[in-house]
């Protein structure tokens, strides 16, 4: 809220008397006196204008604008070096299941993006459900990359954005991410954009352990 903002004048005038006052330049009834007091209080009136006018800016100034949100569920494509595939439940939820299976104890799903240009990141929010494992120790994560766009062959170096981790132990799970420096500028022109998901689950796995992610919701601020 702005400071109150107020004037209050210093000068008053003393009518002279004809005949009685001398016209005279110095002393307490002399010109430069009173034009002295005059201009003291000009310069105040001028800042406090001033002061008026900043505060008017700032009454008219819009809001920042909301965050813009992209919202997915992620139909993650299998990547047979990295793990067992990830699969698609018929709502479209995606869903890593051991099934009772200990040949399939570590999962990984990739989804490449296409995101808005001239923001930042600021949140990922990921939100599914884990069924723990006999010990409590499945887990699983959710992870947004960046990688530089190329047109030449090899490996290419990727940078984590942000990443959401369930822990150990978990049902439903909400989980709020922040991202934070320069790889939260996203720029398609210069850096393409991908999310892993990826779970792992021990040995004891009976019934069957699995990991689902409902939602994904990104959140950019403009830049």
């Amino acid at each position: 809220m702005a400071a109150h903002v107020s004037y209050t004048p210093t000068f008053h005038h003393t009518n002279w008397v004809d005949k009685i006052d001398r016209v005279e330049a110095d002393g307490p009834n002399g010109f430069n006196t009173r034009f002295n007091a005059i201009g003291a209080d000009l310069r105040q009136l001028s800042t406090v204008v001033t002061q008026i006018d900043t505060a008017l800016e700032d009454f008219q100034a819009p809001p920042d604008p909301p965050p813009q949100l992209m919202s997915f569920t992620p139909v993650f494509r299998g990547v047979p070096s990295e793990g067992s595939p990830w699969t698609t439940l018929p709502d479209g939820t995606a869903i890593a299941d051991t099934l009772g299976n200990a040949a399939n104890l570590s999962f990984f799903g990739l989804m490449n993006l296409t995101l808005p240009s001239g923001v930042r990141l600021n949140t990922m929010r990921v939100l599914g459900n884990l069924i723990p494992d006999d010990t409590l120790q499945a887990s699983g994560t959710v992870t947004l990359w960046r990688t530089l766009i190329r047109l030449t062959a090899g490996p290419a170096a990727v940078d984590m954005i942000v990443k959401a981790d369930t822990g150990s132990g978990f049902r439903n799970f909400d989980i709020l991410s922040q991202a934070t420096g320069q790889p939260a500028l996203i720029d398609p022109s210069t850096y393409r954009y991908f999310v892993t998901g990826t779970f792992q689950t021990p040995a004891d796995i009976f019934p069957s352990t699995s990991m689902t992610v409902e939602t994904i919701q990104l959140a950019f601020l403009p830049v």
